[in-house]
C-alpha cells in the first residue's frame, strides 16, 4: 500500500501547510447552501461518489457553527483565518484524530468509486470524458479573459445595432429589459437602411481604433514575453 500512504503523507502535508488552498474551498464547502451541479447529473448520469473532505475540512466544519455562533459579526475572510490559526495550532494528536477519520471516509470512498467506474457504461464514460475536456477548454478560456484585462486588453466595439440599441436606453424606463430588446429588434429591423447606416459608420469608426489599440497591445505582449494572450486581428 506505499501509493496509498504516500497519498495521505502529501494531503497530510497539504492540510498543514497550504492552507491558501483550503480558503477558497470554504466558499462552496463551508458557506454556500446550493453546490454547483456535477458534471454527470448535467448529463443525467448518476453522480460519481463525493471525494471525502480532509482532515482540515472536517475539522472547520465542525468549528465553523461555533464560531458563526460566537462571531456572528465577522467577515467569511476572519472566519477562515481563525480556523486555519487554530489548526496550526492544534495538538497532533487532535490532528491525528481528524486525519484518522479522514483516512477511514478515503479508504470507503475508494472502494465507492471503484464500484461506480464498473458500473458506467463504454457511452457514459465517453460521454463524461468529452464533458470534462470541454469544462477544461471553457475554464482555460476564462482564465485567459481574466488576464488580458487585467493586462488593459483593448475592448471590441459591439455591432452597430448596439448602437443603436445605446441610442435608445433612454425610452426605456419601467420596461422590463426583455420586452424593451424585443421592441428595438422589430425597429431595427424596420429602421430605413439610410438610418442603419449611421450607426454602421459608428462601428467602423470604432472597429479601426480599436484594430489600432489592438496591434499596439499586442506588440507590448510580446516584448513583455505574454505572447499567450496576443489575440488575432
Amino acid at each position: 500500500m506505499p501509493a496509498i500512504r504516500e497519498l495521505f503523507s502529501k494531503l497530510t502535508h497539504s492540510n498543514v501547510n497550504g492552507f491558501h488552498i483550503w480558503t477558497r474551498r470554504f466558499n462552496t464547502s463551508l458557506f454556500n447552501a446550493t453546490p454547483k451541479k456535477t458534471i454527470e447529473e448535467k448529463l443525467g448520469i448518476p453522480s460519481r461518489p463525493k471525494r471525502p473532505p480532509s482532515g482540515f475540512m472536517i475539522y472547520a466544519s465542525e468549528r465553523r457553527p461555533i464560531l458563526i455562533q460566537q462571531n456572528p459579526d465577522k467577515k467569511l475572510t476572519e472566519l477562515v483565518k481563525i480556523i486555519t490559526q487554530e489548526w496550526r495550532n492544534l495538538d497532533k494528536s487532535k490532528k491525528d484524530e481528524f486525519q484518522e477519520r479522514f483516512k477511514k471516509k478515503w479508504m470507503k470512498y475508494l472502494e465507492e468509486t471503484k464500484k461506480y467506474d464498473e458500473s458506467l457504461s463504454p457511452g457514459e464514460k465517453e460521454r463524461i470524458k468529452i464533458e470534462k475536456e470541454e469544462a477544461k477548454i471553457l475554464q482555460a478560456k476564462k482564465i485567459l479573459k481574466k488576464k488580458r484585462s487585467e493586462l488593459g486588453c483593448p475592448k471590441k466595439p459591439g455591432s452597430s445595432y448596439m448602437y443603436f440599441m445605446q441610442s435608445k436606453l433612454s425610452e426605456r424606463h419601467n420596461e422590463s429589459f426583455m420586452d424593451f430588446q424585443q421592441k428595438l429588434k422589430v425597429q431595427w429591423k424596420d429602421l430605413p437602411e439610410s438610418e442603419k447606416k449611421k450607426y454602421e459608420e459608428m462601428y467602423k469608426k470604432d472597429m479601426e481604433e480599436y484594430r489600432e489599440k489592438m496591434a499596439e497591445w499586442n506588440k507590448q505582449m510580446l516584448a513583455m514575453g505574454n505572447r499567450d494572450v496576443v489575440r488575432s486581428l
